[in-house]
């Protein structure tokens, strides 16, 4: 997504708007606005200071949307740019832009002006609010489905011993003997079977068998007599050799097991449902947000151009930002007595209406990186 510019000047001077070149302005269309009710100056002041909060609070919205997109596809901006479009997939968002028709079905432009943004703001606070609770049910499944993950390919000094110990590599139902675990380098596998049954009396000879092993660790076990289980442990330490705590429970692996595969069932059955209800709400929000902007537009140019209303907007995708910039501000310098010729920046810092930056024209901007949030 590119970034696009929101320019309104009076309508007799909508002109010069069209005789931008294509190497200053590669896209430039008119945008058209309902008869909105102007209401009263004190309402129009007022509506532009909510109108910066709604603006902030809509782009947000739109970034925390297309955010949760590109995080489920695991951060392929690709894929994300892909589906996150208008029009019931048919445009992409800056196509969408410049061929902007206010929605009066979902927004009635014969409403005050207050009362409109009103309804603007339910529309992103309801996605607002699903968008964190959907994207955070997705997340804890993804969270914990990793966990397990993460326990499969540990070390094997902490990797749960559950899902790689058999019932028949241990003795159990007994009143005196017990099988331990013993985690060591694997370097070290040629001393432990020389040695494992002198680290202590009452060691079952021959019980060490290898259970498994990587390049760095190798695990075996070893059947003994349960009084000399702390002695045991107090030897292997000495030696460097980690007891890994262990009891088998059948009842617990299975229950794991059974976890897992429920986790990876409700992450299957999520996914689609998700990424369907990202695809269709990153379009009402980014809707709803340039509604705002619309709105924002509006209001501007009545408090800056006075009544009747007469002003025509457009949207500028900038070829060269900085030239552009430095075109309009001489085009449209006439319109105030400051002078804006060595005012134009390149493009990235755009005017907030209620900042310190000024042009001659009301301008907006809609920055090119929300569908890459």
């Amino acid at each position: 997504m590119s970034e696009l510019w929101l320019v309104s000047v009076p309508g007799e001077q909508y002109n010069h708007i069209n005789s931008l070149s294509g190497d200053l302005c590669g896209i430039k269309s008119e945008m058209k606005l309902p008869e909105l009710k102007v209401g009263t100056l004190d309402q129009l002041i007022q509506l532009s200071d909510e109108l910066s909060k709604a603006d902030a609070f809509g782009e947000s919205v739109c970034r925390k949307v297309s955010g949760c997109m590109l995080d489920i596809l695991d951060g392929d901006k690709a894929q994300a740019s892909e589906h996150l479009r208008m029009n019931n997939g048919k445009d992409s968002a800056n196509m969408w832009v410049t061929k902007f028709k206010w929605d009066a079905a979902k927004f009635p432009s014969r409403v005050a002006l207050p009362q409109l943004l009103g309804v603007i703001n339910r529309a992103l606070s309801e996605i607002d609010t699903a968008v964190k609770k959907k994207g955070a049910h997705y997340n804890g499944i993804r969270s914990q489905l990793s966990q397990f993950e993460k326990r499969s390919t540990a070390s094997l000094v902490t990797r749960p011993l559950s899902e790689v110990v058999k019932p028949a590599d241990l003795v159990q139902a007994s009143e005196y003997l017990e099988t331990l675990f013993v985690a060591l380098p694997a370097r070290c596998e040629d001393d432990w079977v020389k040695t494992y049954e002198t680290l202590t009396d009452m060691i079952v000879p021959r019980s060490s068998k290898k259970i498994i092993g990587d390049n760095d660790y190798s695990i075996f076990s070893v059947t003994l007599f349960r009084r000399a289980v702390a002695e045991f442990k107090n030897e292997c330490s000495k030696r460097k050799f980690i007891v890994r705590e262990f009891n088998y429970s059948a009842a617990d692996i299975k229950s794991e097991k059974e976890q897992q595969t429920s986790l990876s069932t409700e992450k299957s059955k999520t996914y689609p449902v998700l990424f369907k209800w990202l695809k269709v709400n990153f379009s009402e929000a980014f809707s709803a947000w340039l509604h705002i902007k619309a709105l924002r537009v509006f209001v501007e140019s009545v408090l800056r151009y006075g009544l009747p209303v007469n002003f025509r907007a457009a949207v500028l995708i900038p070829s060269k930002p900085r030239k552009l910039r430095e075109r309009l501000n001489k085009i449209y310098s006439d319109l105030d007595s400051a002078d804006f010729s060595n005012t134009a920046n390149d493009g990235d810092v755009g005017l907030k209406f209620d900042s310190g930056d000024y042009y001659p024209y009301v301008y907006c901007r809609i920055p090119g990186d929300v569908v890459e949030s």
